[in-house]
């Protein structure tokens, strides 16, 4: 990132820190998702019961390999083996969790969380009931205020979740929400999340990282051309699209190979087997170089 945009999302971040801490939120800023991980180690004693909602962002960072590790009780929602019954009662004993795990539609910079659930087993645990809420939310995620955070779930979380979760709604479809009255519509509960009586019972992590997720290369979206056609792809079409324009290219990353989970190494791996990948430093241009001099 540009060191001028670097400089401002950081004082973005100190203010919206400050908020969440007046709030009587703990706030933390992990730089990576490795550090993020770490954080949450600090933050769950072994034997804890511990449980989470549904979240990209956790298993992004490495956290649900780590609740899963054996170290914790933990009440996996995502077990296959589970039915109905046994997912709903999953949901009901996390009111009575030592942790409760999960990400954040959006932050405000006034140190405010806005959530949006359909079965609100996620936001129901949010206000009430375990002793302590972990919420890992992504610096992208952070808005000036509430009207941008409503306009942020209109416009991609809503979206991007129908669509990753196969909803047969209309913002799955036209990529923006419109306000439907779908049997399958995720939009049902709305909380916002101010100041608390409980002094930081909520810990924010905010995490500093802008690498891509596995979800957005493989997620397809609408989108409209110029001359009104409609067409669906991914991420990853449009990368091989550019591979096939300009066959002589190398990706340059800004970071090693990621070693805090299986699930996010998914990312660099798929991006690989498309391009001569390379280190962003001085040896890596070089090496980077040389393989486009070579014909």
């Amino acid at each position: 990132m540009d060191e001028h945009k670097q400089a401002v999302l950081q004082k973005r971040i100190e203010k919206t820190m400050k908020a969440l801490e007046r709030n009587k939120m703990k706030p933390f800023y992990a730089k990576d998702k490795g550090e993020a991980l770490r954080i949450v180690r600090s933050l769950l004693q072994p034997g804890q019961t511990i449980t989470c909602g549904g979240s990209v962002t956790l298993s992004e960072c490495g956290i649900i390999d780590l609740l899963r590790s054996g170290q914790y009780h933990y009440l996996d929602r995502d077990r296959p083996d589970l039915t109905p019954e046994q997912k709903k009662q999953i949901f009901r004993q996390a009111f009575s969790a030592d942790v409760y795990l999960m990400s954040s539609n959006a932050v405000t910079e006034e140190g405010e969380l806005y959530n949006v659930d359909g079965n609100s087993n996620r936001v129901a645990a949010l206000a009430y009931g375990p002793d302590s809420v972990i919420v890992v939310a992504g610096c992208n995620k952070i808005v000036p205020d509430l009207a941008a955070a409503v306009e942020r779930v209109k416009k991609i979380a809503a979206p991007v979740n129908a669509t990753r979760l196969h909803c047969s709604t209309p913002c799955a479809q036209t990529g923006e929400c419109m306000n439907c009255h779908s049997d399958g519509r995720i939009c049902c509960n709305y909380l916002v999340s101010a100041q608390q009586r409980h002094q930081d019972r909520i810990k924010v992590i905010l995490v500093g990282d802008a690498q891509m997720a596995p979800h957005e290369l493989v997620t397809q979206f609408r989108y409209r051309t110029p001359d009104g056609e409609e067409h669906k792809r991914c991420g990853l079409e449009w990368l091989q699209m550019l591979k096939g324009k300009y066959p002589h290219i190398v990706w340059l990353n800004p970071g090693d190979r990621p070693t805090w989970g299986e699930y996010w190494t998914r990312t660099y791996d798929t991006i690989g087997r498309e391009f001569p990948m390379f280190p962003l430093t001085v040896e890596g241009l070089e090496e980077a170089m040389k393989k486009l001099l070579v014909r």
